[in-house]
């Protein structure tokens, strides 16, 4: 989906409540999403503070993932409204937390998302400093774009990915 059909989505489902599972991935920076969302009533959270505000992350992955998990739920639930009288629009940041953690998307999916609330992971694409890949050590394999097509997969429609 280009920018434009997402722009024609936000407004009808900000018109009415809309059936499904708003869940979407935005490839671009954030300050043209959040103008794309200019009318909008936008929730924020960012993946990053909510890392940062633990006070310790354990360095066992699995329990690093529970721990940040449940904080994410904890976040979610502060951020919902009880009533659908409004639609909520959540925008999330730090996305590579949850590709590192391997939370996925579930958290989203079964504590904010519905008829009348979309979440917008906004994925930043970032220029390559392709200077710097011929001196990666040879341990390392770098597929640039590689965080898009995970979350992609992840998506229950992998036409939810907003590009230009």
């Amino acid at each position: 989906m280009n920018s434009a059909e997402f722009v024609q989505l936000v407004r009808a489902f900000l018109a009415r409540t809309r059936p499904g599972r708003h869940l979407y991935v935005w490839s671009g920076d954030e300050d043209s999403l959040l103008s794309t969302l200019r009318d909008s009533v936008i929730h924020h959270l960012d993946l990053y503070t909510v890392a940062a505000s633990l006070a310790q992350l354990p360095s066992d992955d699995e329990a690093a993932r529970r721990l940040l998990r449940r904080a994410i739920i904890a976040r979610l639930d502060e951020l919902m409204q009880t009533e659908c009288a409004v639609p909520q629009i959540l925008v999330v940041t730090g996305h590579l937390l949850l590709l590192r953690y391997g939370l996925g998307l579930t958290a989203f999916y079964d504590h904010f998302v519905s008829d009348c609330r979309m979440v917008i992971l906004q994925v930043p694409n970032d220029e390559l400093n392709v200077a710097t890949v011929p001196d990666l050590p040879d341990y390392i394999c770098f597929q640039p774009g590689a965080d898009i097509i995970a979350l992609q997969r992840m998506l229950e429609r992998p036409e939810h990915l907003i590009t230009k």
